[in-house]
């Protein structure tokens, strides 16, 4: 995202061709944000005055062209009190949430998590078995197994009847790894103008704690927030896998040493994890005891970091600071030092969101340093 944006193309789609075609050029709005994850899919929101012409512009699954990316339309408010038209959406990556992993899914030994994550995308969304699943405004940039983004693999991989993009989300938090989109100029049937559909990647962002540093006091922050919060926090997990009663499968993830008030436990269920291994035939074989449990471990993982505590940090980045240059020296998923003389901290933390908005006072971004709090809805699919 960079801040000159003078225009938004708006595409609607033909009821008789199922094309994309070019319908609007956008170049006036009261105020438009776009927020970008590094763990996720992105999203916008677009205010505009509220005319006789704008009130009938827009409709839900609308593309539109923001910046080098594509987002679809999926929420659409107005007030004629107010006078304004708001339009919100999500990038094309977020189709993924209407998608489920369609078996069960499983991998085999050491495979790297982007590699997984690459897996399922790609035969639950972009080009799988069954061609009415597919995406065909997704692209899936080639993994390279030349690559390496975590420096890890994973033992054995199951997920039965997950949600994609949770799936994905997933190992991506647990890893450490991100993913970008970006307007792909690789045709396909379904968009008129080229280019014409999204290349999705994942990467990795880069340690820039030893070289850039944000601080009021530089000149390069203003407006901070600061959040810390255990209250959700879990510091050991209690995984059950198959089997029954004292049967069943078990191992225990986290931090053993914690005692008295520091314990904070957390139990999981894992019963869906199976001790067997399907290959590419669907052909499934025992799993050895010490593949199955390092299965839950991986499992019990994941639930701990979904318990994690909070230290999340928020500011005005000057973008015209000359210290550091936006972009180059610092971008989206990239470890810096965040000091705050105000609130006391200074710490190594990845830029996880980065919240650009254009309105009448111009053109700011705002970066999210290190992990927010659970939101309502996060509480909710938890279970």
């Amino acid at each position: 995202m960079g801040n000159k944006l003078e225009e938004i193309e708006q595409f609607k789609r033909d009821i008789n061709t199922l094309f994309y075609v070019s319908a609007y050029l956008i170049d006036e709005w009261i105020s438009l944000r776009v927020d970008q994850f590094y763990y996720s899919y992105d999203t916008f929101v677009l205010k505009m005055a509220l005319t006789k012409g704008t009130g009938q512009q827009f409709s839900n699954d609308d593309i539109l062209d923001i910046n080098n990316e594509y987002f679809y339309v999926d929420k659409i408010t107005a007030s004629e009190e107010e006078k304004y038209i708001q339009v919100e959406g999500r990038s094309l990556l977020a189709k993924t949430l209407n998608r489920i992993i369609n078996s069960n899914f499983s991998t085999g030994n050491n495979y790297k998590p982007e590699q997984i994550a690459s897996l399922i995308l790609e035969q639950n969304g972009i080009s799988g078995t069954f061609a009415n699943r597919d995406f065909n405004q997704l692209q899936l940039d080639k993994f390279d197994d030349s690559k390496d983004l975590t420096g890890q693999r994973i033992s054995n991989y199951q997920n039965s009847y997950g949600v994609v993009m949770e799936a994905v989300e997933n190992l991506m938090k647990t890893y450490d790894f991100g993913v970008s989109e970006k307007i792909s100029t690789e045709a396909t049937a379904f968009f008129i103008k080229i280019p014409c559909s999204t290349k999705v990647s994942f990467f990795k962002g880069r340690d820039q704690s030893k070289f850039v540093q944000f601080d009021s006091d530089f000149d390069n922050l203003s407006k901070e927030t600061y959040e810390t919060s255990n209250y959700d926090e879990k510091n050991i997990a209690y995984v059950f896998g198959s089997g029954d009663g004292n049967a069943r499968k078990n191992v225990v993830v986290g931090s053993t040493d914690s005692r008295d008030i520091d314990l904070k436990e957390l139990y999981v269920d894992a019963r869906d994890l199976q001790p067997t291994v399907t290959d590419s035939s669907g052909k499934s074989t025992p799993m050895a005891d010490a593949q199955y449990l390092e299965l839950l471990r991986q499992r019990g993982n994941e639930k701990l970091l979904e318990h994690a505590p909070v230290l999340q940090m928020n500011g005005v980045i000057n973008i015209d600071s000359k210290l550091f240059v936006f972009g180059d020296d610092y971008r989206l998923g990239d470890r810096v030092k965040i000091v705050s003389s105000l609130f006391g901290v200074s710490k190594d933390v990845t830029i996880t969101a980065l919240q650009y908005v254009w309105d009448e006072k111009g053109f700011k971004v705002t970066p999210t340093f290190g992990n927010e709090s659970p939101t309502l809805i996060d509480l909710i699919k938890r279970g």
